[in-house]
C-alpha cells in the first residue's frame, strides 16, 4: 500500500485527489490511497506525525495556510523551497521529510509551451505574495532584463524585488503600483499572481485592478498568464482577449507542478509527456461539472411555479449543458400550449406527449431537463 495526502484548510476544493488518482489509474497503482485533510495549523505537527507512521508513506501535498509552517516539520528542504520560503510537496525518503516547491517548475515548463521574447523584453506581474515570488524568480532562471512587480501595498512588492535582485543581479526588478503603467517598451509576459478573478473571493469583480494593461505596450507574441484555474476565464483573461494577446490560464501549471510531484514521489514512475493532455481534460470535465455527471441528464423536478426553468438554464451555462425544458419542447411540436392541449385533448394525451419527450431526452447527453410538474406521475 502507498499513501499520500493533501493538507490544507480548507481544503474542500483541492483538485489533488482527482490528480493522483487519475495519475495512479495511468500507472495502474492499485494500492495507492490519496486523501484530503481539513488539518489545523494547531494539530500540524500531529497528523504529520500520525501520516509518517503510516506504512507505505509516500509523501504530502501542502497547501494553504501550511506551506511556511511546514518548514519546522522537515529533515531537509530543496533550494528552491528555501528560495520560496514555502513548501508545497513533501516527500518521505527513508524515514526522512525532504521539503520542495514545484511553483517555479510548474511555471517554467507551461511558460516553455509558449517560448515568450523573455530575454530582450519585460515582463510585469501583479501580486508579491508566495505565488508573485515564484513567477519573480522563474523569470529571473530565465533572464529577463526587466521585471515589474505591481502590488497595493507597496513596501511588499520592495522587499520582493530586494529579494529576487539579490538572487538575479542581471535582472532589474522595480516595484509599482497596480495602475501605474511600466515605463518600458515593449512587454514580452504580464501574469496575475493575485487572487483576483478567483472564484469564491470577493474581488472576483473588481473592475480596475488590471486597468493598467490598456496603457502598456506589448511585444509580438506577448503572453498573459493567470495563476488563476477556476474560473477558466478569469476578468484578467477577458481583458487580455481584447487586447489581442497571447493567453493562459493556471490550468497547465497546475497539470506541471502535479508532474513534478510524481516524479518526486515515484522516481522510476516518471509520467509521460502524453498524460499532460489526458490530465488537462479530465481536470477541465472535473471543473465543469462531468466527472460527476458522467455526461448523463441531469432533471430538475418540483411544483409548478417553483423555478425549474431558471435554475436549469443558470446551471447549465455554469457546467456546459444543454438546457431542456420538456413543457416548452411539448408546446412547440404541438404548436399548442400546455393549457390549451389540457382544454382540447385532456390530461392523457398531455401525458403521453411527455413520456415521449422524457424517453427521448433521457438518451441525450450533456443536457439540464426541467421538468414538467407533474411529470413525476408517469410511473415509467
Amino acid at each position: 500500500m502507498k499513501v499520500a495526502a493533501v493538507l490544507g484548510s480548507p481544503i474542500s476544493h483541492s483538485l489533488s485527489p482527482a490528480i493522483y488518482s487519475f495519475l495512479a489509474h495511468k500507472f495502474g497503482l492499485t494500492d495507492f490511497t490519496y486523501e484530503a485533510h481539513d488539518v489545523n495549523p494547531s494539530n500540524l505537527h500531529g497528523q504529520i506525525a500520525q501520516l509518517s507512521r503510516t506504512a507505505g508513506f509516500v509523501g504530502l501535498n501542502i497547501t494553504s495556510p501550511h506551506k511556511q509552517t511546514i518548514l519546522s516539520e522537515l529533515d531537509a528542504v530543496s533550494p528552491e523551497a528555501l528560495a520560496m520560503g514555502a513548501v508545497n510537496v513533501v516527500h518521505s525518503d527513508e524515514n526522512h521529510l525532504l521539503g520542495y516547491n514545484t511553483d517555479v517548475r510548474g511555471i517554467l515548463r507551461t511558460l516553455a509551451e509558449f517560448e515568450p521574447p523573455l530575454r530582450e523584453d519585460a515582463a510585469y506581474i501583479w501580486g508579491a505574495g508566495g505565488a508573485a515570488r515564484a513567477v519573480a524568480y522563474a523569470l529571473g532562471h530565465l533572464n529577463s532584463p526587466q521585471v515589474f512587480i505591481a502590488n497595493r501595498t507597496l513596501p511588499a512588492a520592495q522587499s520582493l524585488a530586494k529579494d529576487l535582485g539579490q538572487i538575479f543581479p542581471r535582472t532589474h526588478y522595480q516595484a509599482v503600483l497596480p495602475n501605474t503603467p511600466a515605463p518600458v517598451d515593449p512587454l514580452a509576459i504580464l501574469v496575475n499572481a493575485t487572487s483576483v478573478g478567483m472564484s469564491g473571493t470577493q474581488q472576483i469583480n473588481d473592475p480596475h485592478f488590471f486597468h493598467a494593461m490598456k496603457d502598456l505596450r506589448y511585444a509580438p507574441r506577448c503572453l498573459a498568464f493567470d495563476l488563476i484555474y477556476t474560473p477558466q476565464q478569469t476578468p484578467f483573461l477577458v481583458l487580455a482577449q481584447s487586447l489581442g494577446l497571447t493567453r493562459v490560464g493556471g490550468l497547465p501549471m497546475l497539470v506541471e507542478q502535479a508532474l513534478a510531484t510524481w516524479e518526486i514521489w515515484f522516481k522510476d514512475l516518471r509520467p509521460l509527456q502524453n498524460l499532460k493532455s489526458e490530465l488537462l481534460d479530465h481536470l477541465r470535465e472535473r471543473l465543469l461539472g462531468r466527472d460527476i455527471l458522467t455526461g448523463k441528464p441531469l432533471f430538475l423536478t418540483g411544483f409548478m411555479g417553483s423555478g425549474k426553468s431558471v435554475i436549469a438554464s443558470i446551471l447549465a451555462k455554469k457546467i456546459g449543458f444543454t438546457a431542456i425544458d420538456t413543457d416548452s419542447l411539448i408546446e412547440e411540436r404541438a404548436q399548442l400550449s400546455v393549457s390549451q392541449i389540457f382544454e382540447i385533448h385532456g390530461e392523457a394525451h398531455f401525458r403521453e406527449l411527455e413520456r415521449q419527450v422524457v424517453l427521448e431526452v433521457t438518451q441525450q447527453r450533456d443536457v439540464v431537463v426541467s421538468l414538467g410538474g407533474g411529470a413525476l406521475m408517469t410511473t415509467e
